[in-house]
């Protein structure tokens, strides 16, 4: 379910070993390094944007899934969601769809 999901510890670590890879191969190719020295002479080294990858592996690294369930349970909410319909539907029945 969406609104609970499991965070496994399998999933996590899938995930984080996928993310560390990707980060890798991003550093050694010519065009990220080229992004990542025009947007720190842009925004300057003090700034997010300028500093696109500074601290991730470690932040990675140190993701619990106590984290994850915390950040989830803060921002996902279906308070903040919306339900649209189009076409021949009426409001009540969606409701009952929903």
């Amino acid at each position: 379910v969406w609104s609970s999901p499991a965070f496994t510890s399998h999933d996590i670590d899938r995930e984080r070993r996928r993310l560390l890879a990707e980060l890798a191969h991003r550093q050694k190719q010519p065009r990220s390094l080229a992004d990542d020295a025009i947007e720190a002479s842009v925004f300057g080294h003090t700034h997010p944007y300028g500093r696109p990858s500074d601290g991730i592996p470690s932040m990675l690294e140190s993701l619990t899934r106590d984290a994850l369930v915390e950040f989830h349970r803060r921002h996902y909410q279906p308070a903040w969601a919306w339900l649209l319909a189009v076409g021949d539907v009426t409001s009540e029945e969606m409701g009952k769809i929903a």
